[in-house]
């Protein structure tokens, strides 16, 4: 992974984890199937080339006929070959936190991974650019997989499916993620759902704000930059439409990063626990792409702050617990956070005593009478290196 290509880098991407998902039924039009994988493999490259990382699925690889060219009903493999292709002539962005490929799987599909595609499977871990989580052994359920998938994810892409990607759908919205869904009318490979991708789209564009937010400067263009996604005209070059993707991507609210911290001015190492957010926490999440949540400091959409508190913890996407002090409203807010399945970086003071073993959940210690240079490249390389841990709950 030395080679790396930043130009193309977003921070408005830049290591949010985007899920590709969906399927297409057999009786669909082999020229519309052909066309779906090849929007995919453009989107995949686009979306690494900007410094997005990618969740996927793997196992077996159903094809339309017996016809060894058929085109896939699944996508996966789409998206790990042209990840691949792309990743080993330029590499992954240098700034990217983790592996930029994440791929959720059983132990039964590990064993269904096609042999034309196993030389692909070791050459993307081999190289590096591939992390792997497996559900409970023994298990083989889907939804689990989906389940572990979308707490590992930030952006649901989908194109056809059915009754999976729905679930899918229904999981990112009822934790506040984007939901972008292409009105290709590609079907199920298991011909079940209510419409799948299809109809997520269609309802998209009656109520765009039920699947998608934009940041501020962007409020009110949702439904014209959605309708750039259409190809109800007929299809449109699948490299216009996955740049058109991109930009609407590009626009997209910035997750958020939900900070507990002493807040007590009255207490001692309130100074140095400030200079530690302000000057090392602080630049670390808006160069990561992220918006800053803290409670004092940021709007509050809740008349409460109990419940301000509590409901942005929930909606999270990544939680900064710093235990300086040992207080125990931290303590209470941390333990919230490791019940959900979102990531937690644990922080805290050299010298705090952390009442529980460190090495189950690992904790950054920090000292700001070093160079805060010095203290941000510690954090990132925390934040790195604990990154694609999986949550204690998901």
């Amino acid at each position: 992974m030395d080679k790396t290509d930043t130009s193309e880098v977003s921070q408005t991407l830049l290591n949010r984890s985007f899920l590709i998902s969906g399927s297409a039924n057999r009786l669909t039009d082999e020229s519309l199937i052909r066309y779906a994988h090849e929007l995919i493999g453009d989107l995949a490259v686009d979306l690494l080339s900007h410094g997005g990382r990618l969740v996927v699925g793997a196992g077996k690889e159903p094809k339309q006929s017996d016809d060894a060219d058929a085109p896939a009903l699944l996508f996966d493999w789409t998206v790990l070959e042209s990840a691949a292709v792309h990743l080993d002539v330029h590499g992954a962005p240098a700034q990217i936190a983790g592996r930029p490929i994440t791929c959720v799987m059983s132990e039964k599909g590990e064993t269904e991974i096609p042999v034309d595609r196993a030389g692909l499977w070791e050459s993307l871990r081999r190289n590096g650019f591939l992390e792997v989580h497996y559900i409970r052994p023994g298990a083989r359920s889907g939804a689990m997989i989906r389940d572990r998938q979308a707490g590992l994810s930030d952006v649901l892409l989908v194109l056809g499916g059915g009754s999976g990607v729905e679930h899918l759908a229904d999981e990112f919205t009822s934790r506040r993620l984007p939901v972008i869904a292409f009105d290709l009318n590609l079907g199920a490979s298991r011909d079940d759902g209510t419409g799948g991708g299809f109809r997520i789209a269609r309802m998209t564009k009656a109520n765009p704000s039920e699947y998608f937010g934009l940041r501020p400067e962007h409020q009110g263009s949702a439904g014209s930059l959605y309708s750039l996604l259409s190809t109800t005209g007929g299809p449109r070059p699948a490299n216009v439409l996955a740049g058109a993707t991109i930009d609407l991507l590009e626009k997209l609210e910035k997750p958020m990063v939900f900070y507990t911290r002493l807040m007590n001015q009255r207490i001692e190492a309130f100074p140095r626990v400030e200079d530690f957010f302000r000057k090392v926490v602080d630049p670390l999440v808006e160069a990561g792409g992220y918006r800053r949540h803290e409670v004092g400091l940021d709007r509050l959409e809740q008349p409460f702050t109990n419940l301000a508190i509590f409901e942005n913890l929930h909606y999270a996407s990544v939680v900064v617990a710093d235990l300086t002090a040992e207080r125990n409203n931290c303590y209470i807010e941390l333990g919230y956070a490791l019940g959900r399945p979102i990531k937690v970086l644990m922080t805290a003071e050299e010298g705090t005593n952390i009442p529980f073993d460190p090495n189950a959940i690992p904790c950054h210690f920090w000292n700001m009478q070093n160079e805060t240079a010095t203290e941000i490249e510690r954090l990132r390389v925390f934040w790195r290196t604990n990154f694609d841990r999986p949550p204690l709950v998901s």
